[in-house]
């Protein structure tokens, strides 16, 4: 039986929509009790500030989450390194630079236009992905593909099962897994290689799902069973901080939060973060 305990460190994603700045996202996370972040980064570009920015805040970054727009380019076959890869190779310098041992990386991206969809998952995916991976071992960081839509599945259980190394494994999303009806048990599954998690609830009964419906409650408001959720935490490999990626200002509807004030979600935030933090620990 594993011994591992949670850590009781909560962190948010500063995607959370507490401030019109990364400054101010930051001081308000602060202020809430909050000792972690996920820095959420869509340009490569903005990465090693938004790193230094955040550190000058004094929070630390257990991950961060990678720009994953051209990811679709995995199953592409380039006459030359092609452009994802590039990026996501630069990227993890940067995080090596900062200290920082852990990304987070979508194994194909939804919001691309059709004709831009990712192939089947291909050979080309698994030398592209050989490649980032080859850069994370050298910089000794772990690269953690995230769960998404139920179309995608596919794509991720094929790099996972196809690749033995021990920089890739998996960034754990409790609300997509519940929203796209997954039919695998993610977390028993890949136990020993959950290396992140996004911790955010919704509400699954909708009679389409879609992004829209990705809703990034907090944990405990919305339908999602966290008693399971935290027991099967508790018999993985993960170490972690107990991370939410839920936003004050919901993609659809409903949007339960937008009245209250940036201090006062982060508040009700860090309070269901320890709520599942202990629920986890209490599993072990």
């Amino acid at each position: 039986m594993l011994l591992y305990c949670v850590k009781t460190e909560i962190g948010i994603s500063t995607k959370c929509g507490c401030g019109d700045t990364l400054e101010e996202t930051l001081q308000n996370i602060k202020q809430a009790g909050f000792s972690h972040v996920m820095l959420d980064v869509t340009k490569s570009s903005d990465l090693e500030e938004s790193i230094i920015i955040t550190k000058k805040a004094g929070l630390n970054i257990p991950y961060v989450h990678l720009g994953s727009r051209q990811a679709c380019e995995l199953y592409e076959k380039s006459p030359h390194e092609n452009d994802f890869v590039k990026d996501k190779i630069r990227e993890i310098e940067i995080c090596k630079l900062h200290g920082i041992y852990t990304v987070v990386l979508h194994p194909a991206h939804t919001d691309v236009p059709i004709s831009h969809a990712p192939q089947k998952p291909n050979l080309c995916a698994i030398e592209n992905m050989n490649k980032i991976l080859a850069a994370a071992k050298l910089n000794g960081i772990k690269v953690a593909l995230e769960n998404t839509e139920t179309a995608y599945c596919d794509h991720l259980l094929y790099l996972l099962d196809n690749i033995d190394s021990p920089y890739l494994g998996l960034c754990f999303d409790s609300g997509h897994h519940h929203l796209f009806r997954c039919k695998i048990d993610l977390i028993e599954k890949y136990r020993d290689r959950i290396f992140a998690v996004h911790f955010h609830d919704n509400m699954q009964d909708w009679p389409v799902h879609s992004w829209t419906q990705d809703l990034h409650l907090l944990p405990f408001d919305g339908t999602i069973d966290f008693d399971k959720i935290a027991k099967g935490i508790a018999k993985s490999s993960y170490t972690g901080i107990t991370m939410l990626e839920s936003y004050r200002l919901t993609h659809g509807e409903p949007k339960p939060y937008k009245n209250m004030t940036p201090l006062d979600f982060l508040n009700k935030a860090h309070h269901h973060g320890k709520r599942l933090a202990d629920l986890i620990n209490r599993y072990k």
